[in-house]
């Protein structure tokens, strides 16, 4: 069995008695992943990041990071981490640099993380630009700089693409799978912007209202909730197009049909092949908001 960086049984928390937000949640981050905590604006997600954390006060040692209760691993853990929860404060008449040598002085943080933490995030040839100067997209990667400073086996991020263009939305994305590939942190990660979340994490937890709806691997969420759509490979797509009902064309080399049904793609697969067709694979269009609606939706 996989080791959970967090692990959460039945957590319920509120500012008073009569209204808990967080209804006996439960998580298991595995180590290593990028786990993807889904949820609307309001439904509990930063809230739950907050007692993990330590911020909001959890008493029932229902939460553990690192296999340590909170109440006794911090403040020792956080070397251990690192976090982008509200969005940071700059110094914007310093460079981007040095914020992050005042950030290294105050945690008492090695010079040399600070060169290795900005050629991270791609910040490195703008580290002597003055903060005043820089875009949206570029603070939110020295945020994340900041964050890997104390080179954290665990990053918690909540809404780290939020406000950015579709330009600035790939960069950090592809940045963060990178950073998990390359140094093996284990990324936990709240947003509610579902296409962005889906190219990216390998494990889930779906929150609405309060609750956990469901948490797992990509896969087990796909086993579970099924498909609607296929993406089919082939040679010349284009000519093939006439073939298939309910299909699109995606490009020179792709086709998208419109079904979950293994009988229909097996028939499907069958035609192209039988009209000359060179398939090179046939696969599952996944999709979070299709699941995300069907997990969430009030009966």
């Amino acid at each position: 069995m996989a080791e959970n960086i967090i692990q959460i049984e039945n957590l319920s928390f509120g500012f008073s008695p009569k209204k808990q937000i967080l209804k006996n949640i439960s998580l298991a981050v595995p180590k290593g992943s990028i786990y993807g905590f889904i949820g609307a604006n309001g439904a509990g997600k930063s809230t739950t990041m907050r007692v993990i954390l330590g911020v909001y006060p959890e008493v029932n040692h229902t939460v553990k990071v690192f296999g340590e209760p909170i109440e006794t691993a911090y403040p020792e853990t956080f070397r251990k981490m690192g976090t982008l929860i509200d969005y940071p404060a700059f110094y914007d008449h310093l460079s981007g640099i040095d914020n992050l040598r005042t950030l290294a002085i105050l945690r008492e943080l090695p010079r040399e993380n600070i060169d290795e933490a900005l050629k991270l995030v791609g910040m490195w040839d703008a580290r002597f630009i003055k903060m005043k100067k820089y875009s949206l997209g570029m603070k939110q990667r020295l945020a994340i700089a900041m964050a890997l400073l104390g080179k954290p086996q665990l990053l918690i991020l909540d809404e780290p693409v939020n406000g950015l263009d579709p330009n600035g939305m790939v960069e950090i994305r592809q940045l963060l799978v990178e950073l998990n590939q390359k140094t093996g942190t284990t990324l936990f990660i709240s947003s509610h912007l579902l296409q962005e979340l889906e190219k990216m994490v390998t494990h889930l937890a779906i929150i609405a209202d309060g609750e956990v709806k469901f948490q797992g691997s990509k896969e087990e969420l796909s086993d579970r909730y099924g498909f609607d759509k296929v993406e089919i490979k082939l040679k010349n797509a284009p000519d093939f197009l006439k073939y298939i009902d309910h299909a699109r064309l995606i490009d020179e080399n792709t086709l998208e049909v419109d079904t979950g049904d293994i009988e229909i793609i097996a028939r499907t697969n069958r035609t192209l092949i039988e009209n000359g067709a060179e398939v090179y694979r046939i696969s599952a269009v996944e999709s979070f908001e299709k699941w995300f609606m069907e997990i969430t939706k009030k009966n």
